[in-house]
């Protein structure tokens, strides 16, 4: 079973956006204040720098293990999408170094 408090590779440095789409009517809605808008209209979740300088992490994402989305019911389609062992999902896994062959972290 995979355990995405324990990984959140998907919110941590192995993306380096979270696009919000106009179909996100919730999290446009709801959730402004996490959305920045670039020049040329491309919208996305806020992202922060890792403790150790090298990337950087969703705003959203609060701990080092267990880890918590606090827009977590209002979080992008992008996110939600992404289902638990799914190739986005073992992508992820394996950007971070994780292992990917099963749930473990």
């Amino acid at each position: 079973m995979w355990d995405c408090t324990a990984c959140a590779a998907c919110c941590r440095e192995a993306f380096d956006t979270v696009p919000v789409e106009d179909d996100d009517r919730v999290t446009l809605a709801r959730r402004a204040d996490w959305i920045e808008t670039d020049a040329d209209g491309w919208r996305h979740l806020r992202r922060v720098p890792v403790a150790s300088g090298c990337g950087t992490r969703c705003a959203a994402l609060e701990g080092d293990g267990p880890f918590h989305c606090v827009i977590y019911e209002d979080r992008p389609s992008a996110c939600s999408g992404l289902d638990a062992g799914s190739e986005a999902c073992l992508f992820a896994r394996r950007r971070l170094g994780l292992d990917h062959s099963s749930g473990a972290v």
